[in-house]
């Protein structure tokens, strides 16, 4: 957004007032008086260039820009009122502590990068009297700093180079000299004096903020990388005659931009849908990228034709969980599951402790269900399979497109019997992010599960995602069965406000087991209803009354098909 822009948007509203203002008096009879003490004050001749805080008024272009800057900022979460002529308060009742402080400072930089636009102020590269020092450091050095700082995992995180680059509009990008030093410049920006960062294999940066937790963290990584992306579509440097302060994207408090690669279609509704700036689209790039894109495929297929992902790490074994649906008293599929080998029933924990890594078996997992699926379809014993994907997998740009292939090249018959599941989901994630994985993974398969932790109740993440069932993992918990108990109890409850199925898998024993039958579950899986098996079987009945007779194993199988005949 130029500044000619911003003047005729607010043209057409009054000069002090924008879409996310408020009287105080009405914030507080809506809010509660205790918003006032959580408001933050904003001078800003504090924020004008040093040769312009003698005016004794602000300039009507300046508070014209201000109202501009706090709409595009405060979005759909906050509001803002004048205290006077040259301060002006903002209030986030969703926010407080650091990500308040963060926010708050967030928008009095793009305060002032605003006003030394709007009156002309030379960029600060012109007068720097020498230029800042790297924050990079060899792979020597960056782990020397961390065991000397005593960091933890939670203070690195991963800035993945390829998910910025590959969703740029030009191909060519990717090679550029311009675009290396957009990157180092964004970095030693961002990180100033609290952080350094090093190369890693793969396009990736390692990040490391020894004074940040995993939240704060996240988030000054989403900066950088929203920054990164903002720079290379509107040229690549901060301060350019377009200006920079209108582009941060509307979806600043998601933190995290989509970068979506624009249409022609896109160029004509851009202005109306309030999206940041994009470049004109030359016919001949776009041919290029729809070429690159074309060959980026090709290799995919070809990679996949050439190598046996079915191939699970030597310690490893797939193992098939069989599923019941309570409701039809039918055991009607299986849940795949890489399990370690000399430990007794030990799973790799795909949701562990959330991460942005890709999983190591996501792959081999998929590719092994794919094959053992139509395997079932040439005995003639059909049952529903499902298999988990973490997030952070289909995250990656090169992960996600070899996971898309394998599942893309399945037939409608195939597809009709794979069901996955998304676990490893971030708490805070923005919804609109697990709305993109959902609608890339939806198309590939019957149903997409989300699995999430036992103690959630607040499903707002998942709301309108078109989710099949969401879903816990009783193996990662080890506390008391009345506990359990309680807390299957208060999910169910926020699952049934969400009107979503639910599932629960590794019951441990028959108490657990109906309890959770009692609490409402619709689809269970654990030993005390059939233990896993090395190779799945077809849709067999199973009764209630099976789980009390003890005929969770062979013999019980045995039972159940004698079941199916009898009816």
């Amino acid at each position: 957004m130029t500044s000619s822009d911003i003047a005729h948007k607010l043209g057409r509203s009054k000069e002090r007032q924008g879409h996310r203002h408020r009287e105080l008096a009405r914030l507080v009879a809506e809010l509660g008086p205790d918003i006032v003490q959580r408001a933050k004050m904003i001078n800003l001749t504090e924020l004008l260039p040093p040769d312009r805080l003698s005016s004794p008024r602000l300039p009507g272009k300046i508070q014209q820009a201000a109202v501009a800057v706090l709409d595009n900022y405060l979005s759909e979460h906050g509001w803002f009122w004048w205290e006077a002529e040259t301060r002006v308060g903002v209030c986030y009742p969703n926010l407080s502590g650091p990500l308040l402080e963060l926010k708050h400072r967030a928008i009095r930089s793009a305060l002032q990068r605003c006003f030394k636009e709007v009156l002309g102020a030379p960029p600060p590269a012109a007068t720097a009297a020498r230029p800042k020092p790297s924050r990079r450091l060899s792979r020597v050095d960056f782990h020397a700093l961390c065991q000397k700082m005593k960091v933890t995992q939670n203070n690195i995180h991963i800035l993945d180079l390829g998910e910025i680059l590959f969703e740029r509009t030009d191909p060519a990008l990717v090679l550029s000299r311009r675009v290396r030093g957009v990157i180092l410049e964004v970095l030693d920006d961002y990180l100033s004096l609290q952080g350094h960062y090093t190369a890693i294999n793969g396009g990736q940066i390692m990040l490391v903020f020894p004074n940040l937790g995993r939240r704060l963290g996240e988030l000054k990584r989403n900066a950088i990388a929203m920054e990164i992306a903002r720079r290379l579509d509107t040229g690549g440097h901060d301060r350019t005659e377009k200006g920079q302060w209108g582009e941060i994207s509307r979806r600043h408090d998601d933190h995290q931009r989509r970068a979506d690669p624009p249409t022609p279609s896109d160029e004509g509704s851009a202005a109306t849908a309030g999206n940041a700036f994009k470049p004109e689209v030359d016919p001949e790039k776009k041919k290029t990228w729809d070429l690159a894109m074309a060959a980026m495929a090709r290799n995919n297929a070809a990679y996949l034709d050439s190598v046996d992902l079915t191939t699970l790490p030597s310690d490893h074994a797939c193992a098939f969980s069989p599923v019941w649906r309570v409701k039809n008293q039918m055991l009607t599929g299986h849940i795949v599951t890489a399990r370690v080998l000399g430990e007794a029933a030990a799973e790799l924990p795909f949701e562990g402790e959330v991460s942005d890594a890709p999983n190591p078996v996501d792959l081999p997992l998929v590719a092994r269900t794919v094959e053992r699926l139509r395997q079932l379809l040439a005995r003639g014993t059909p049952s529903l399979l499902i298999v988990p994907v973490h997030f952070g997998t289909l995250d990656r740009t090169n992960y996600r497109n070899l996971y898309l292939e394998i599942c893309g090249r399945l037939t409608e018959q195939e597809r009709k019997m794979l069901v996955l599941e998304l676990v490893g989901v971030p708490r805070d994630l923005a919804p609109f992010r697990v709305e993109e994985r959902l609608a890339q993974l939806q198309p590939l398969c019957r149903n997409v599960l989300g699995r999430v932790d036992l103690s959630r109740t607040d499903f707002t993440q998942w709301r309108n995602q078109r989710i099949h069932a969401l879903g816990i993992d009783l193996a990662r918990y080890s506390a008391k069965e009345g506990v359990l108990m309680k807390a299957m109890d208060a999910f169910m409850d926020a699952a049934t406000k969400l009107k979503t199925r639910t599932y629960i898998q590794n019951l441990p024993s028959i108490s657990l087991t109906t309890a959770a039958i009692a609490s409402g579950f619709e689809y269970l899986s654990g030993g005390p209803i059939a233990p896993a098996i090395p190779d799945p079987h077809g849709i067999k009945g199973y009764q209630d009354i099976m789980l009390y007779a003890g005929t969770s194993s062979a013999t019980g199988m045995a039972a159940s098909a004698e079941v199916c005949k009898g009816r």
